[in-house]
């Protein structure tokens, strides 16, 4: 049962206890008011002759009526003989009996009734009231038992609801301290318990508190994943920066201490030393632009420039930077007209020149890279495709990881931020990207970037 289930069944039960408790009080003077047991046909009363009766005596017969439970039957009797009133079989009103035949009727049937003739009140003398019941029935032991059973069966339903009150309001109180516990180990810092390892029997009892809990727990293993990640990150940043400090430190050291003294040596260990102080410095400027890119400012300041011209005067720059690194280069940019769209120009050129770069990196010499591009249902469509290496299916979903290096990549140097930049850039630009790729065979990454027609001019 949902909590908002809950909450409403516990609302009804708490209501139905009062409810209850005015119902039996009702229902229990129903079941003792003289109303209830006023006699068949009482109200014939009322319609006596009232040039033989009083108004007092046609009163007084009212209230003696009133008194005769619902199960007795009864015979009133003028005195002349006349019924005035029957519930008894065989006798109907206006018609005449004389005593001799109540005796005889009397007689015949006393072994089945109880009788009790009496002489009421009144102000017209002479008049008979007979009234019966069967002797086989006690109408007050059956009056008494109704009443018992509809007081069992109203303490039943009250005792039901008070139970049921008791386990809704504790499921409802175990679940929010269950939830009020878990999150508490997770702002501890605490993220290898996992957030519930109840069994799944108590899983179902959660409802809302199980989604809850299950958010909980992706969070902890996505900041468990995190963390894990961020340590692999050290590790390798540290294991990429300290190489070449420790060569750079290697060679002072030996020009300093005399070990390398020959010229030559000394301007080949200084070149060595600028190289990898360059390459150092490049690796720093990398994990600074990144941590800028992450910034709300410079996602913010996307302008209208036209993508047409970056998109050509990029596939020019990378014909000759193609050329350079003996690689076969086709660029096809198909855009008949000027598309302009709100971008951020330095950051749209070095998700190229990232994914460029790559695709010169994993190539070998005289491989072909293609860069295409052309219009389709309102979006600009660019590829960069080449014939290098590939990528392994199972490092696909992860490529654009922060950190993450697949593993035809393990041998190159870099710290595995420049799909991550791509990745970012993309969404900040709200672009798309999608890769495909087989081993051996080459990669493709496609760039959908969406444009306004009404917005061109």
């Amino acid at each position: 049962m949902k909590i908002k289930k809950q909450f409403t069944a516990l609302i009804i039960f708490i209501s139905l206890i009062p409810i209850l408790c005015v119902s039996y009080i009702v229902f229990r003077q129903y079941l003792i008011s003289a109303d209830r047991y006023l006699t068949e046909g009482y109200q014939k009363i009322k319609r006596l002759d009232k040039n033989k009766f009083s108004n007092n005596d046609i009163e007084n017969i009212e209230a003696l009526f009133k008194d005769l439970p619902r199960d007795v039957q009864s015979l009133l009797i003028d005195i002349d003989g006349t019924i005035i009133y029957s519930t008894m079989p065989y006798y109907t009103l206006e018609s005449k009996v004389t005593n001799e035949e109540i005796i005889n009727f009397i007689t015949n049937s006393a072994s089945r009734y109880f009788y009790q003739i009496t002489s009421p009140n009144l102000d017209r003398k002479g008049t008979t009231l007979i009234t019966r019941t069967l002797r086989k029935e006690n109408p007050f032991f059956v009056r008494n038992l109704l009443n018992f059973l509809v007081f069992v069966f109203f303490i039943i339903l009250i005792i039901f609801s008070l139970i049921m009150i008791y386990f809704i309001s504790r499921n409802i109180s175990t679940s929010i301290v269950k939830i009020e516990k878990q999150t508490q180990e997770l702002s501890e810092g605490n993220l290898e318990t996992p957030v519930f390892s109840g069994s799944k029997r108590e899983l179902l009892h959660l409802n809302e508190i199980t989604s809850i809990l299950d958010c909980l727990e992706k969070m902890r293993l996505s900041l468990l994943e995190g963390q894990e990640r961020k340590n692999k990150f050290l590790m390798g940043i540290s294991h990429d920066l300290r190489t070449p400090v420790s060569i750079i430190k290697g060679y002072i050291e030996a020009i300093r201490d005399g070990i390398i003294s020959d010229k030559n040596e000394i301007h080949d260990s200084l070149c060595l030393v600028s190289t990898k102080t360059n390459q150092l410095e490049s690796m720093i400027d990398t994990l600074i632009s990144y941590m800028k890119l992450n910034t709300s400012e410079l996602r913010a300041s996307l302008t209208m420039n036209s993508i047409t011209d970056l998109l050509k005067d990029f596939a020019k720059e990378s014909e000759i930077m193609a050329n350079v690194f003996k690689r076969n280069i086709v660029c096809n940019i198909d855009i008949k007209k000027e598309i302009k769209i709100p971008m951020n120009v330095d950051l749209a050129r070095r998700a190229l020149e990232n994914l460029f770069q790559n695709a010169l990196r994993y190539t070998k010499d005289n491989d072909t890279i293609e860069m295409i591009s052309y219009l389709e249902n309102s979006n600009v469509m660019l590829i960069v495709r080449d014939t290098g290496m590939g990528i392994d299916q199972k490092d696909l979903k992860h490529i654009f990881d922060l950190f993450y290096r697949a593993t035809n990549s393990r041998r190159e140097e870099g710290m595995g931020l420049g799909l991550s930049v791509v990745k970012d850039i993309i969404e900040t630009h709200n672009w798309k990207i999608n890769v495909i790729s087989e081993i051996n065979v080459g990669s493709s990454f496609i760039l959908t970037i969406p444009y306004d027609e009404s917005k061109q001019f």
